[in-house]
Order: structure tokens, then sequence, then C-alpha cells
């Protein structure tokens, strides 16, 4: 038996299922079954991590105040990836990200992870925004703008680190 309690909004299925045997009520059955099974797989978030963005299965609440005046449905999320590079030296790096914004996109996640290689491991990953315990104003810092993708490394040199991922997350509202 599986749980899935009424105030669950998560796509839950039965584990188990007693069929019909009527042939109609099999059919409406396994007509349903489908339906579920579709709906609960297609909102799923998905395990997809691309440079172009998509609509990786999760939504938001419904907006508060719909933009055309109806009533709102729940909203879809996009996620978008971008190679960011080489970290800098105590400034600030710009990477464009090549999102449309306007007045009412929202992001809902912004996060990075760092690697730096050495010749044949891996000698260090940091996420991003990142404090160093020891020197915690040797911080990696991140914003994002309507054009770019914005790290800022405050007192140390982190060039060494020259792999860096960048998930970006947000709601389109038109």
């Amino acid at each position: 038996m599986s749980y899935n309690p009424t105030s669950n909004f998560g796509n839950f299925l039965p584990t188990s299922y007693i069929f019909p045997i009527d042939s109609e009520q099999l059919r409406i059955s396994l007509t349903q079954i489908y339906t579920n099974l579709t709906y609960a797989i297609n909102s799923k978030d998905t395990g997809y991590y691309v440079l172009d963005e998509f609509a990786c299965g999760q939504v938001y609440f419904p907006s508060s105040t719909s933009l055309s005046g109806k009533t709102s449905t729940f909203r879809e999320v996009f996620r978008k990836i971008i190679d960011f590079g080489t970290l800098p030296n105590n400034t600030t790096k710009s990477v464009a990200h090549g999102i449309a914004t306007n007045q009412n996109f929202v992001f809902t996640r912004i996060y990075a992870t760092a690697t730096y290689s050495g010749v044949s491991t891996i000698n260090s990953a940091i996420p991003i925004p990142y404090i160093n315990v020891a020197s915690p104003s040797d911080s990696v810092q991140i914003n994002v703008d309507a054009t770019n993708i914005n790290i800022t490394t405050t007192t140390a040199n982190y060039v060494n680190y020259t792999r860096c991922y960048v998930v970006l997350e947000y709601v389109k509202e038109v």
C-alpha cells in the first residue's frame, strides 16, 4: 500500500491494483491508469542538465495576480545551465546567460559548482556561493542580473578553478 495523504500534492501511484474482469471496465481502468502514469511521470523533476533552456518538470504555485485577468494555473519552471569557465582572481567576472527576462520573471534557484583539477585527479571542488571557514573574507559570491551571471571572488585567487557550471531555474510569466 502506498502513502498518499489528502494534503500531499506529490504524484504517488499505488503499488498494486486489482484489474476488473469485465472487458469494458478493464478498458476504462487501463485508460485511467495510463493517464495517472503519464501525469505522474511528466510532472516529476527531470534529471537533465543541458545548456539549452527547457521545462524541467517542476511547477510553482499559481500567481496571485494573473496578467491576463484569467484564473492562474501552476507555473512551469525552466532550467538552463551555463558553462561559466574559470573563476576570477579577486574581482568579478560576468558571463551572459542569454535568457529573456521581464518584470514578471522570477528566479527560483541560482547555484554553481567549480572544480580545480590537477594532473591526474580533482584537487578541490567548491559550491557557489562559497565561504572559506578558515578565512571568511575569502568568499565566492554569485548573482544574476537581466543579462549576466556575475561571480565575485573577494580576496582570494580562484583561477585554478577552471571548470564552473551555473544552474539557473526560473518561472517566466507573460
